[in-house]
């Protein structure tokens, strides 16, 4: 026998083209999803979030910097976009089920843009914030196949208020979400702020995930602060 044969038949791993194809494939997912996102993202994750995004984890995370600093949540939720899109986009109910929302509705400005009140019952030592925000919405289109919400900081008491919902089809009934928030609460006490925010995120994403997944879902809540009862600002 050939002694190249026999050698190269020595060297034969069983199941080693499998396992090729596989890793080729996975790592082709990945790079398809990292691609896919990229361009709603207001930072980049780490390689380890990364990793834990592709096994289908949600990433829950501040982002990087010293002052206050960007919430943001990439998550999956077992509805549909549509359905998950009616939920962060029914602004006039959000007093019903998003945490410490206390008061909020719909309004137009002068412009005919529509805009959101909101009142927030914080916990202490943070006193109540509210702000007014102009919201955008919109739905897939050929160039921009996604669901998105984003909204502006108009005034209140706080120093700024803006962010983002985008949701992407991942089936007929699964959604990816990607919520990013920039929530300046004023004041000095900056780690308070961003302890606010990060401490936010999961309570938030589930009460979403509840209501899309039980349209009738209403948070438990105390009545409304006084502070809250007459909008101004």
């Amino acid at each position: 026998m050939d002694s190249s044969k026999s050698a190269a038949r020595r060297r034969w791993i069983p199941g080693l083209p499998v396992a090729l194809v596989a890793l080729f494939v996975a790592a082709s997912a990945n790079a398809a999803l990292r691609e896919e996102l990229a361009p709603y993202l207001p930072f980049k994750p780490s390689a380890a979030e990364w990793r834990e995004l592709e096994s289908g984890k949600d990433l829950y995370r501040l982002g990087p910097g010293r002052g206050v600093r960007e919430g943001l949540v990439i998550a999956n939720i077992a509805s549909s976009p549509e359905r998950v899109f009616e939920v962060v986009t029914a602004n006039d109910d959000f007093d019903q089920f998003m945490p410490y929302v206390a008061v909020s509705f719909l309004e137009e400005d002068a412009g005919g843009s529509l805009v959101n009140y909101q009142c927030l019952d914080l916990p202490f030592p943070i006193s109540n914030r509210y702000y007014r925000v102009r919201l955008t919405n919109t739905e897939p289109t050929e160039e921009d196949p996604v669901w998105r919400s984003t909204w502006t900081f108009v005034s209140g008491n706080v120093a700024s208020n803006e962010g983002s919902w985008t949701l992407m089809r991942t089936s007929e009934n699964t959604t990816r979400v990607i919520y990013q928030v920039f929530s300046d609460l004023g004041g000095n006490w900056k780690w308070i702020n961003n302890l606010a925010t990060e401490k936010g995120l999961r309570p938030l994403m589930e009460s979403v995930r509840r209501r899309a997944a039980e349209p009738d879902y209403v948070e438990p809540r105390g009545g409304v602060p006084g502070d809250c009862e007459s909008p101004s600002g």
